[in-house]
């Protein structure tokens, strides 16, 4: 959606524009209704397709959709855009949260380990692994197996899971362990692609899809170290000069991650510095988790407050 006031753009022939009728149906109120449950199940029930699925806008234009009146819709259309700025600001804290450990990070690096030799990433990685290819159908009651979706805030989320049936040696081959490096393999945003995750103790058996790449370091190099210098301007440049593009999506490989030249101090160092770092950056920690818990708030409101229009209540 070209929301009020937003610069309007061009769009690739995979997509079509088109405006609802003024004083009928309000464009911010279909555009949520389209992303309400209601709204997925309509889009499901109109696509086809056996390889790809594709939604025609005609199919569309045929569908029935749900709408209070339009005086209601404009008390939705005002609302919403109440929670949007609120998101945004959110966003904004968050932004900033992260800026601050980044700048933590480099200044650590430079003070306790700017000395230290630059070595390849590769002289120290035990194994490599990318995730297991089939996907769960959202039925099964397997093992969890991590999507994008679980891992793109930066840690492990394993409250909206999916699980999948998985043979013993599926589950050997591609099972998580404490202090394992997953790395985002490939995605559509250069800001998430390559992104490092540090797997914590986990309370049950996780596996991981092929979007995902597993690392398993040697003993005399810290996993946490890795993932504390991976987001920093330096590591993050040499990985994005580094991503492939194909079909629109953006793409890491273990060999790029092999090549990845880092500083490697003595272990007793990269223990400190993991140590300083998190000490810094404890407030900022506690910061981004609770615009976290405020965004994850925000998420849901849209729909309660379609409710609330069809009920009468706005």
């Amino acid at each position: 959606m070209v929301d009020d006031g937003e610069e309007p753009g061009i769009t690739s022939p995979d997509y079509v524009v088109f405006r609802p009728k003024s004083g009928v149906l309000h464009h911010r109120w279909l555009y949520y209704w389209l992303r309400s449950a209601d709204g997925a199940a309509l889009i499901k029930s109109l696509t086809r397709g056996a390889v790809r699925e594709r939604l025609l806008f005609r199919r569309l234009a045929a569908g029935w959709i749900d709408s209070p009146p339009y005086p209601a819709q404009l008390r939705f259309a005002e609302a919403v855009q109440h929670v949007a700025r609120a998101r945004a600001a959110a966003e904004a804290r968050l932004e900033a949260a992260n800026a601050l450990s980044l700048a933590f990070a480099a200044s650590i690096l430079d003070s306790m380990c700017g000395s230290a030799a630059l070595r390849p990433l590769g002289d120290f990685i035990e194994s490599f692994r990318n995730g297991l290819s089939r996907r769960p159908t959202g039925t099964e009651a397997g093992p969890v197996v991590l999507r994008l979706a679980d891992v793109s805030t930066g840690s492990i989320d394993l409250s909206r899971v999916r699980r999948g049936n998985a043979s013993l040696l599926e589950k050997d081959a591609y099972s998580l362990n404490e202090d394992d490096l997953l790395f985002i393999r490939v995605n559509g945003s250069r800001d998430l692609v390559g992104r490092c995750l540090l797997v914590p103790r986990l309370s049950e058996p996780v596996l991981f899809n092929d979007h995902l790449i597993r690392v398993r370091l040697r003993s005399d190099l810290s996993s946490a170290f890795v993932k504390m210098i991976s987001d920093t301007v330096t590591v993050r440049s040499r990985i994005l000069a580094g991503v492939t593009t194909s079909a629109g999506q953006l793409t890491i490989s273990q060999d790029l991650l092999s090549s990845l030249t880092i500083p490697v101090p003595r272990l007793e160092t990269q223990f400190k510095a993991v140590k300083a770092f998190g000490d810094a950056t404890a407030g900022g920690k506690r910061l981004g988790e609770a615009v976290r818990s405020e965004l994850s708030t925000l998420d849901v409101l849209p729909a309660s407050l379609l409710r609330r229009a069809f009920r009468g209540e706005l």
